[in-house]
C-alpha cells in the first residue's frame, strides 16, 4: 500500500506528498523554527511530541545549542538519518504507527519502540531536523518530568530555550 520510501534519497521532500509542508516551507527559508513557531501544542497532547523528542535523543543540549544554527541542524540531522540508511516504510506504515499513538487524546504517548520509528520516518520525509527544532524549541525536562514553553525558565516565544 503505496510507495516504500527510503532514508537517504537526496532531494526527496514531504512536499511531494502534499505533507509537512511547514518543513518543506522551513527548509526553503532556512529556518528550522518556522515549522515548531507555527503550531501552539496543548499541555494535554504535548506529551505525545515529548516522547518522540526523548526516544530519539533529540532533547539534549548539543540540539538545543543547533537550533538557530541552519547548517548545524541540518547536518546533525543528516548524521542521525545516516544511521538509520536502511530504514524504509511506505506512508501508510506511518499513518498506522501515528494514528495508533493517539497523539490528539490527552496524555497519550507512543510505546518508545513507535517513538523511534516516528523519528526514522522524519528522515524518509526529507529531514529529521524540522523535527529536532521542535524538540529543543519547545520542551524541557524538569524534576524527571517534561516542561512545555514558558513552564521552562528562559524559555523565549521568540528564541526557543535557552541552550547554555
Amino acid at each position: 500500500m503505496g510507495r516504500p520510501l527510503r532514508s537517504g534519497v537526496d532531494g526527496f521532500n514531504a512536499c511531494e506528498l502534499n505533507f509537512g509542508k511547514t518543513c518543506a516551507d522551513a527548509v526553503f527559508n532556512r529556518d528550522f523554527l518556522m515549522m515548531t513557531k507555527s503550531v501552539n501544542l496543548s499541555r494535554a497532547t504535548a506529551a505525545h511530541d515529548h516522547a518522540v523528542c526523548l526516544h530519539n535523543g533529540w532533547l539534549n543540549a548539543s540540539v538545543r545549542a543547533l537550533q538557530h544554527d541552519f547548517d548545524g541542524l541540518k547536518g546533525a540531522a543528516k548524521s542521525f538519518c545516516d544511521q538509520e540508511m536502511s530504514f524504509s516504510a511506505s506512508f501508510a506504515d506511518y499513518l498506522v504507527r501515528f494514528l495508533r499513538s493517539r497523539p490528539w487524546h490527552p496524555g497519550a504517548v507512543p510505546s518508545a519502540e513507535d517513538a523511534r520509528w516516528l523519528g526514522r520516518f522524519s528522515c524518509l520525509m526529507g529531514t529529521a531536523a524540522c523535527d529536532m527544532a521542535h524538540c529543543a524549541y519547545s520542551f524541557c525536562e524538569a524534576d524527571g518530568k517534561f516542561g512545555l514553553y514558558e513552564e521552562c525558565d528562559g524559555w523565549d516565544p521568540v528564541k526557543g530555550m535557552p541552550h547554555a
